[in-house]
């Protein structure tokens, strides 16, 4: 059985015990947690569970006042905490959320409103989805991680081609990213129920 079935068949018991069920899907930037979210929404769709997929870039502060502020995605400081705090607690109490989508070529979240209706599963992504903050909303939380030098390499292509930066300009922050994650983002690992290991594209194994 694929690690994603499993994974369902697991979230499949848990929401039967809750009215509303919160998975969060954590780890370091661009290693896929928007697409294994999708991936979960679309097989628990399939078992006709209804489930929401929300990401935290959607509360990204714009990259302007990030750059003014001297943070960066890695640093909890950049996004909304609060907000989102507030619209995971109103899915729990049977509410649609309502939410803009983050556009990372101009670095802000903009267009029309995206609505999450009422559901029993949400599946929150997102570099802080296993904050502090919000921990105690969470019922089921999945970290994703890969080996440093990987994880470098795919930062630097995301830089390039979704981010839209410089050659020059990546490079030269490739190092204090990994620092970054590394303090900010990596001690969560060791609070997740299930720890996956990107191992190629779209590719995962467990870690036990």
């Amino acid at each position: 059985m694929e690690i994603k079935e499993s994974l369902v068949n697991n979230l499949i018991q848990l929401s039967k015990k809750h009215e509303h069920t919160i998975i969060a899907i954590c780890g370091a930037a661009d290693l896929g947690k928007s697409y294994f979210a999708k991936e979960l929404q679309a097989l628990l769709h399939e078992q006709e569970v209804c489930a929401g997929h929300l990401t935290m870039d959607s509360y990204l502060l714009p990259r302007s006042k990030r750059i003014s502020l001297g943070v960066s995605g890695y640093d909890p400081e950049s996004y909304d905490i609060d907000s989102l705090k507030t619209d995971l607690q109103t899915f729990l109490n049977s509410a649609p959320v309502f939410y803009k989508e983050y556009n990372h070529e101009r670095g802000v979240a903009d267009g029309e409103d995206q609505v999450i209706t009422t559901c029993n599963v949400l599946i929150l992504d997102g570099l802080h989805s296993m904050h502090s903050e919000i921990n105690s909303l969470i019922d089921y939380a999945i970290f994703i991680f890969t080996r440093d030098s990987k994880l470098q390499k795919i930062r630097h292509q995301a830089d390039i081609s979704k981010r839209r930066q410089s050659v020059d300009f990546s490079l030269k922050n490739l190092v204090s990213e990994l620092e970054r994650y590394k303090h900010n983002v990596h001690p969560y690992k060791a609070k997740a129920d299930i720890v996956l290991e990107l191992t190629e594209q779209w590719q995962y194994v467990e870690c036990t």
